[in-house]
């Protein structure tokens, strides 16, 4: 494990003001600048840079966590597609994987040969990227299929201008400002539907 970072939000829980779920070792919060309503954020409680470093020994309790995530999205909001960026474009550096509600994908992404993703078949896959060459961008489209991409700044922008483009019935992304300004009212949303949902 890698020591806590200088004062890292998500290492300290008081500063984290949507917790939708804890588990022994992660956290579930809704992101408080969703880009989409039901954007949500799986985090390990313990300060790891990103997913690449996360032990084998989280995976069975992850794979858990992602499920129920997984599941409650499907439910109230949409189809997933998760996303990472280890390290690179990362905002706060503490592993955290993004659970996006975006609904059927118009096209597969993640096997599209001009964005020079390689796929990912499991957790292990992303650590020895990581440990082989660093930083990196992950998707995982509904269905599953999974690819992790190189921290290259071209490929990134094609890749989101990709995603942006398979995405069907979604309103234009907005900026992150706009979305931290505009966003309360979705992450309200989303903390009261996940509290009717474990109620039940």
């Amino acid at each position: 494990m890698t020591p806590p970072a200088v004062s890292c939000t998500f290492c300290e829980r008081e500063q984290i003001a949507a917790i939708l779920m804890e588990t022994r070792h992660f956290r579930v919060v809704a992101d408080h600048a969703p880009l989409v309503p039901g954007h949500t954020l799986v985090m390990p409680k313990a300060h790891y840079a990103c997913y690449g470093t996360v032990p084998a020994e989280l995976d069975a309790e992850l794979a858990e966590v992602r499920a129920q995530v997984e599941a409650f999205l499907t439910t109230h909001y949409g189809v997933v597609t998760w996303f990472e960026n280890g390290i690179f474009h990362q905002t706060v550096f503490h592993a955290h994987l993004h659970a996006l509600p975006f609904g059927a994908l118009a096209a597969p992404l993640t096997r599209d040969p001009q964005l020079a993703g390689v796929a990912v078949e499991s957790r292990h896959d992303v650590r020895r990227w990581y440990a082989e060459q660093g930083a990196y961008t992950y998707i995982e489209e509904p269905g599953g299929m999974a690819a992790i991409f190189p921290a290259d700044e071209a490929i990134y922008q094609a890749t989101l201008r990709a995603l942006r483009s398979r995405l069907v019935g979604h309103a234009p992304w907005q900026g992150p400002r706009e979305r931290y300004l505009n966003g309360t009212a979705k992450v309200q949303a989303l903390l009261a539907q996940w509290r009717v949902h474990e109620n039940k």
